[in-house]
C-alpha cells in the first residue's frame, strides 16, 4: 500500500532528524528553538505511527474478550487524568453476557481513543459516563445470544454539542477541530470496530453532550471466564 510505504519512509527520515536535533539541544542547553523543534518532531513521529496503525491489516489473533473488564480497566487507568481536570467518570457496565470475539489490545485502543476524545471535549470539569447493555430491538431478553443480539457500548460526555456539519466527518482521517490534534484517533477507533464486524456512530445534542455508540456481535459459545 502506497500510504504505508510513504509513512515508513517519513518515519525513517525522522529518526536521523530527531537524532541531530537532540544532539544540538544537548550542546545548546536551554535553547528554546531546539526544544520547540524537538517537541514537534515527537508529535510528527506520533502522527506517522498512527498513520501506520490506520493502514495496518486486520489483526489475526482474536479470543474471547470481556468488554466490561476492558472498560473498567481503562477508567481506572485514566482516573488520575480525569481527577486532574476535574472530570467525574461514572460507569454502568450492565451487559450480561459481555463477551465478544476480538483482539483485546485493539478494542482497548478504540475505546481509549474515544475516552481521550471525550476528555478533550470537556476541557475542565464535566462528566463522562461509560455504559454497556444488550442491544436487541424487538427481541425478548430471554432469547439466546445466538439470535443476533449485540453488545452496546456507550461513551457519553457532558461537553458542548458537536455541530451537525462536523458530525459526519468525525471519523474521517485527519479531520480535527483541535489546535494540536492529528485527526486520527477516531478514524482508528472506527477501523478497529469495523474490523470486529461492529458499528460505531455518534449523536450530539444541545444540553445533552455527545454520545458514541458501539455495537459489537456477542459471542454465543461457552466462555472461559
Amino acid at each position: 500500500m502506497l500510504s504505508t510505504t510513504v509513512a515508513h519512509e517519513i518515519r525513517n527520515a525522522m529518526v536521523a532528524v530527531r537524532t541531530f536535533v537532540e544532539l544540538l539541544a544537548s550542546q545548546n542547553s536551554g535553547n528554546e528553538l531546539a526544544e520547540v523543534v524537538g517537541r514537534e518532531i515527537v508529535r510528527i513521529d506520533g502522527m506517522v505511527a498512527q498513520m501506520l496503525r490506520l493502514s495496518a491489516p486486520p489483526a489475526v489473533h482474536r479470543a474471547e474478550t470481556a468488554a466490561n473488564r476492558i472498560l473498567a480497566a481503562l477508567l481506572a487507568l485514566l482516573e488520575p487524568r480525569f481527577r486532574q481536570h476535574g472530570i467525574m467518570a461514572k460507569q454502568s457496565l450492565r451487559a450480561e453476557p459481555d463477551i465478544v470475539i476480538g483482539n483485546s489490545p485493539q478494542l482497548e485502543q478504540a475505546c481509549l481513543n474515544i475516552l481521550l476524545n471525550a476528555m478533550d471535549a470537556l476541557g475542565e470539569g464535566g462528566e463522562i459516563l461509560v455504559g454497556t447493555a444488550i442491544f436487541a430491538p424487538g427481541q425478548r431478553r430471554s432469547e439466546t445470544v445466538s439470535d443476533g443480539r449485540r453488545l452496546h457500548i456507550t461513551i457519553q460526555d457532558t461537553g458542548p454539542r458537536i455541530p451537525a456539519e462536523q458530525q459526519s466527518h468525525l471519523f474521517d482521517p485527519f479531520f480535527t477541530t483541535k489546535p494540536n490534534g492529528t485527526g486520527l484517533g477516531l478514524a482508528i477507533a472506527r477501523q478497529i470496530i469495523e474490523q470486529h464486524e461492529g458499528k460505531i456512530s455518534v449523536e450530539s445534542n444541545l444540553g445533552k453532550g455527545t454520545t458514541f455508540h458501539i455495537l459489537l456481535p456477542l459471542h454465543s459459545g461457552p466462555t472461559g471466564f
